[in-house]
């Protein structure tokens, strides 16, 4: 057995199905241990971001870290934008990248050979490199921990390619992370429930831990239609309670979501996380804030909790609501409810037929409410947050820490192998889609059935907003698009393109009823 051997068994223990990446010279013996493997199979990407997406993708549904794998110098820092998106959107992966051999490393210049631990120090929960052979299993076994934290993560390996060939003793059983929380005291359940009765408009902020912590969304939803009380999600949390309640809010972070706050006296951050959205955005007031949480808030000076709950979310959603039932909403909280439901119907009305938001209506209408739409970075995203309404918990997906483009098309099909039977939609900007034009040949390559939905508007469209919102001239945010249809049925992707409204509703049929994979392209405007 060599250490790349081992390597592998501790990820079969883990309970890693698929290693995604980009084959190299340093990484033989790690991949010759993965073709060995009976329970890991690897996917051959065509970036290796792309990779990443794709392990995260997989990571998000499943909860359990996969690994994504480049080899050295251009390969690890390809690797490294996917990997710090998933560090911040809090999805556990593992990294692991090929490197020189060890007489090489000390030199100031050499080949193909960058100091990669460093680099990726400000990126990962976990950075370490594997220099002899009997580290390697401390290593593997931290870089999963640390993936699996509080919060989870991306973790980081660096492999040197003359260590992963050499000789290594059988460490035993692999001892498998176990995730355990504690358990919130007593005492800060009864004080959040004292703060929560004798708020006049208490707001729920709901956060992203939300989606990880499992029965969290269910216990949340039990809470929330006891007391009746108004709630605005995060981006990554949309969905984790069901738009039709009558407490839902605009998505914090669309425009004119802070105005919620003006009115609330008390603030109950559940699972929130300021890698999303800092609080100095939405807490000019310096309004008190109950924070319930699995893991203790960042020091922030517009974040000063009057009250804290640290454990297991599920637990403390539940002793809360044991805690305020029954708690009917009183007349003034109703009140201020419907004036936020004025305002925000104010803002979603209007807009041509043929804008951005009238797709995706049409895109809410025709997509099951079960099925799990994938959305990249643009301005499509803000329109999702606003104009999408989600129902049940995990179908919508949004990456909003390091807020990557290219993620949308990856991403998903990590999910459709994580869940073959799923309905899987992805939307994406033209910009987005060429980030990862390359892996709808890997899309094609392992026969999965995404639908591919892309807004055309030839612009990186929301900078191009935000310069006409500072009054600034529209500078450097046009280009030009393929021939779509050309450029789908190449890699042999059933292509069409839409430019008139009255074809979108059939064209989106026709996208959702294919077997296989589809590429809509609807060419947008936003205004």
């Amino acid at each position: 057995m060599n250490v790349a051997d081992w390597m592998v068994r501790c990820m079969e223990d883990e309970g890693v199905r698929y290693v995604f990446g980009v084959p190299g010279e340093e990484t033989l013996a790690l991949l010759d241990a993965i073709r060995r493997s009976p329970r890991i199979t690897f996917v051959a990407t065509r970036h290796e971001a792309g990779a990443a997406f794709m392990a995260a993708g997989y990571a998000r549904l499943t909860l359990r870290a996969q690994v994504a794998l480049a080899t050295l110098g251009p390969g690890a820092t390809n690797l490294l934008t996917g990997v710090a998106n998933a560090n911040l959107d809090h999805t556990p992966l593992v990294a692991i990248s090929g490197q020189s051999s060890l007489g090489n490393l000390h030199l100031p210049e050499f080949h193909q050979v960058l100091n990669l631990s460093r680099i990726y120090r400000e990126a990962t929960r976990f950075q370490e490199r594997v220099e002899r052979p009997e580290a390697a299993p401390d290593i593997t076994i931290q870089a999963f921990s640390a993936a699996h934290g509080d919060p989870p993560g991306a973790a980081f390996i660096e492999l040197p390619s003359d260590v992963s060939f050499l000789p290594i003793d059988d460490p035993g059983p692999f001892p498998r992370h176990r995730r355990e929380l504690p358990i919130a005291a007593e005492a800060t359940l009864d004080e959040a429930a004292r703060l929560w009765r004798e708020a006049g408009r208490p707001l729920m902020l709901v956060g992203n831990a939300v989606a990880r912590a499992a029965g969290a969304a269910d216990a949340l939803r039990d809470l929330a239609e006891a007391t009746g009380a108004p709630f605005t999600t995060t981006f990554m949390a949309k969905g984790a309670l069901d738009d039709r309640l009558p407490g839902s809010f605009p998505t914090l972070g669309t425009p004119g979501s802070e105005s919620m706050f003006d009115e609330a006296d008390l603030v109950i951050a559940i699972g929130y996380e300021t890698s999303e959205i800092g609080p100095s955005a939405w807490n000019h007031r310096r309004l008190p804030i109950v924070h319930l949480a699995e893991t203790p808030p960042q020091a922030d000076l517009a974040y000063r909790p009057v009250a804290l709950a640290i454990g297991e979310l599920t637990h403390t959603l539940r002793g809360l609501a044991r805690r305020l039932e029954p708690f009917p909403p009183s007349p003034d909280l109703i009140a201020w409810r419907e004036r936020g439901h004025a305002q925000h119907a104010a803002v979603l009305g209007g807009g041509a037929d043929r804008s951005g938001r009238a797709v995706i209506r049409h895109l809410r209408a025709l997509i099951p409410e079960d099925a799990l739409l994938v959305s990249d970075v643009g301005l499509h995203k803000m329109l999702l947050a606003r104009h999408y309404p989600v129902y049940r918990p995990g179908t919508l997906w949004i990456t909003n820490g390091l807020s990557a483009m290219g993620f949308a098309v990856p991403a998903a099909m990590g999910a459709l192998l994580a869940d073959p039977g799923r309905r899987v939609v992805a939307l994406v900007g033209d910009g987005g889609l060429l980030m990862s034009l390359g892996d709808l040949e890997t899309l094609v390559r392992l026969a999965l059935p995404l639908s591919i939905v892309v807004l055309a508007d030839g612009g990186y469209g929301l900078i191009r907003e935000h310069q006409e919102r500072h009054g600034l001239v529209p500078f450097g945010v046009e280009f030009t698009n393929p021939r779509w249809r050309e450029l789908g049925e190449a890699f042999g992707i059933p292509t069409q393109t839409i430019s008139r409204e009255s074809e979108i509703v059939p064209g989106l049929e026709r996208a959702l009823s294919q077997p296989g994979a589809s590429l809509t392209v609807i060419e947008t405007t936003y205004r």
